[in-house]
This record gives structure tokens, C-alpha cells and sequence, in this order.
């Protein structure tokens, strides 16, 4: 699992850094809506690699974590994604990266 972890990760960090222009995202706000909670190792990998693209433009970055790992019943998972939807709305972005679940 470790190194599907690895290669998916690395296949993340190809993808965002392929369009990272800065004159690109000049203005721009991104959202990323993150399933789990930041202490998971998994979450921990791709905000590293979001980061570590985004910080190079001038973007406004937000992120929401629904944290539906350790909340795993039916109606927190509801509740989440109504949450995730309130922030996508109130946030107004341009870009949604959305991981996981």
C-alpha cells in the first residue's frame, strides 16, 4: 500500500506541476476539498505537493477537511458534504482540487 501511496502521490505532484505558472494563477482562488484530517499521513502527502505548487504562484489557496475518516457514520458524511458544498459556495474559487471520498 506504501508504494501505491507513493506512486499516486508522485503522479499528484506531476499533474499540479505541469499548468504551475504563476502568471497562470495571478488572481485565482483554489479550494481544496480534503476528505480526511491533516494528521493522516496519505492527507499529509498531497498537501505537501499542493503546497508545494501552489506557493510558487500568487493564488489564494483555502483548504476545507471533512475529516470523514475518523467520522465515518452515514450522517456525519452528509453533513460533511453539505459543509464542503457551504464552503465551495461562501469561498466563490476558481479551481476545486478535490481528494479522496
Amino acid at each position: 500500500m506504501t508504494k501505491l501511496r507513493f506512486l499516486l502521490s508522485l503522479l499528484l505532484l506531476m499533474m499540479l506541476s505541469i499548468p504551475a505558472n504563476a502568471n497562470n494563477y495571478a488572481g485565482k482562488k483554489i479550494l481544496w476539498i480534503d476528505s480526511y484530517h491533516k494528521e493522516l499521513e496519505w492527507t499529509a502527502g498531497i498537501e505537501e505537493g499542493i503546497d508545494s505548487v501552489i506557493r510558487k504562484t500568487s493564488a489564494t489557496y483555502k483548504i476545507h477537511r471533512m475529516d470523514t475518516k475518523r467520522n465515518t457514520s452515514p450522517e456525519f458524511k452528509e453533513a460533511a458534504g453539505k459543509k464542503a458544498k457551504d464552503a465551495i459556495e461562501a469561498f466563490n474559487p476558481d479551481i476545486v482540487i478535490a481528494t479522496d471520498d
